[in-house]
């Protein structure tokens, strides 16, 4: 069965294991955590083993959206995994608010002590000593907290209207939100499948003060994962500080199906946003990262993997991914060891570029690079390989002021361009800018001394040479279709439309559907757009253009304009 709620994917009623536990919206901590006396969200999450075996099912009831701010400590294990799952098609945690303040406080100092009470003890227990709480728009410091009374340091951080020491009266009603993450993940093994992750306190996303940490924007995560062996499996994370972020602890970490975007905000000044879809600072373990669609976000990175100063034994695979207009940066300040990009499909028309390597002239092993279709901004970037294999890719440029059209840096390990093997690789610039494809490779032992090639010089040097260089743009439509691993009647979907046709006819057959099936597509742009089709066999026909990217909560228009007739992504899902 299809249902499509709020920002995001289609949805099938997910498979619940056999030992089910149940959360509610209206749930309590005196819950059993039965359907009859469900638990409220925080307290089924902390449910320790004993409680909530390994292999269990934390099932979310209701439509309600639970609100606040929350943190797993939940346990599965290698042979059984935990589940935290809607009871029926998707579940919903909105980062604002979670309490409310039953007293009043009056307008006052900026560092002055206040009193107040909320509406919530139990909530209120997470307020732990020198935590920050907003009440509004306006920042506390907590100092201690006696059941339902808080006592706190008022307009901390500059949070008192354009940092001026006198702050205005709270009224009783006001919300209350505890400064963290949305949702954090502290234990291990658990499988988080089929939610929406959103922050709908936004005033503004324009910020008064620069950085990455402004003090009037939201600037949490919706999702920290700081345990090992998690999994995050098609979710909506929209309008947070953040996406994902794994932590240092997070250890091997699988995310798939997931749709990202529109986080993050806008500086003064004009200073560029901030904000990700994934922000990974793991090391040690491997990771994998597919099937995810990563929409633009204020901060332009779409993901952003940052190795330690240590070895990075990575074995990480970041495969059959859609990124429009976002940064793909796997690198860091340490050597990888280990790394597959594949089948990626990359369409940055006004922002983003592909930068694989480390910030220092650390030499990392074994890449493979094969299958991408990029169209960037910015040309590709491979930064020190021995060895790397750049293997049936395509690499276009669509920006008419950028002359280098593909890889402008290739930095060597040795200085011998047999570093790298380069293969049936294709090359274009529909831009139309420059006559020939252009290279630049810079060599580690002689930096920063560069030199630059045309596409035959370039192959002469032992690079690229069963590879195909295009003067302009394909001739032909790039469609990719890419099953969801976890929803067999769901699927991602790609269109490079190089021949700027009106309509794009779409073979299904891979996907193993009925003949004549009935279909939705979600625009991943603006997934508040659905549109209907009815296969012929199996073959349905889309329109390229009518199509929009959403505006973020409290902005004035979308992070960047819609791709569409040039570039579309979709998830297809069948009635």
């Amino acid at each position: 069965m299809l249902v499509v709620l709020g920002w995001g994917v289609p949805l099938s009623t997910p498979q619940l294991h056999a030992t089910v536990f149940y959360v509610s919206p209206a749930g309590s901590p005196a819950g059993n955590g039965t359907e009859k006396s469900p638990w409220d969200l925080q307290t089924g999450l902390n449910q320790p083993p004993g409680v909530v075996p390994p292999g269990s099912t934390v099932c979310l009831e209701g439509a309600t959206p639970y609100q606040g701010r929350f943190t797993s400590t939940l346990q599965g294990s290698a042979s059984a995994v935990t589940k935290v799952v809607p009871c029926g098609h998707s579940f919903t945690i909105d980062g604002f608010g979670g309490n409310t303040i039953t007293s009043s406080i009056p307008a006052g100092s900026a560092n002055a002590t206040v009193t107040f009470t909320v509406s919530s003890a139990y909530v209120a227990q997470r307020y732990t000593p020198s935590s920050y709480v907003k009440v509004g728009t306006e920042t506390f410091q907590v100092i201690a907290v006696n059941a339902n009374s808080v006592t706190a340091l008022r307009g901390q951080n500059l949070s008192c209207p354009s940092g001026q020491n006198t702050c205005p009266a709270e009224s009783a009603g006001t919300s209350v939100t505890l400064q963290t993450n949305t949702l954090t993940i502290n234990g291990s093994y658990v499988t988080v499948e089929n939610g929406e992750f959103l922050y709908s306190g936004w005033i503004s996303r324009v910020s008064e003060y620069g950085g990455f940490n402004p003090f009037d924007e939201e600037n949490n995560a919706a999702v920290f994962v700081n345990g090992p062996n998690n999994n995050l499996v098609n979710n909506r994370i929209h309008d947070c500080g953040e996406g994902i972020v794994l932590e240092t602890n997070a250890g091997p970490t699988m995310l798939s199906g997931n749709i990202i975007g529109n986080n993050g905000w806008i500086s003064a000044a004009g200073i560029p946003g901030y904000g990700k879809d994934i922000l990974s600072f793991t090391a040690g373990f491997p990771q994998s990262i597919s099937n995810n669609l990563m929409m633009p976000t204020y901060g332009a990175y779409a993901m952003d993997a940052i190795t330690q100063n240590t070895d990075l034994a990575m074995a990480a695979t970041f495969s059959r991914n859609v990124v429009v207009n976002g940064f793909v940066y796997l690198g860091g300040y340490g050597p990888i060891q280990g790394l597959t990009v594949e089948s990626n499909t990359i369409y940055n028309s006004m922002q983003g570029q592909v930068v694989i390597g480390t910030l220092s002239n650390q030499v990392n092993a074994n890449l493979t690079f094969a299958n991408n279709n990029i169209a960037s901004f910015l040309p590709t970037l491979f930064k020190y390989w021995k060895p790397g294999t750049i293997h049936a890719n395509s690499f276009c440029n669509i920006n008419p002021a950028e002359l280098y059209t593909h890889e402008r840096y290739l930095y060597e390990s040795t200085g011998v361009n047999t570093d790298y093997t380069f293969t049936k690789n294709t090359y274009c610039n529909p831009a139309g800018n420059s006559t020939a494809t252009l290279f630049d490779a810079w060599d580690a032992e002689t930096f920063p001394v560069a030199a630059s090639y045309s596409f035959p010089a370039w192959q002469q040097l032992l690079y690229d040479p069963n590879s195909t260089e295009l003067p302009g743009a394909p001739a032909a439509t790039v469609i990719t279709l890419s099953p969801n691993s976890y929803n067999p009647e769901s699927a991602n979907l790609s269109v490079n439309n190089w021949t700027l046709v009106d309509t794009v006819q779409v073979d299904l057959t891979a996907l193993n559907w009925p003949l004549n099936s009935t279909v939705t597509l979600l625009n991943a742009e603006n997934p508040a757009e659905t549109m209907a089709l009815v296969a012929a066999g199996q073959v349905i026909t889309i329109p390229m253009t009518g199509w929009t990217a959403a505006i973020p909560a409290k902005a004035a228009a979308p992070v960047a304009p819609a791709t569409y007739p040039n570039f579309g992504v979709w998830i297809v899902t069948r009635n």
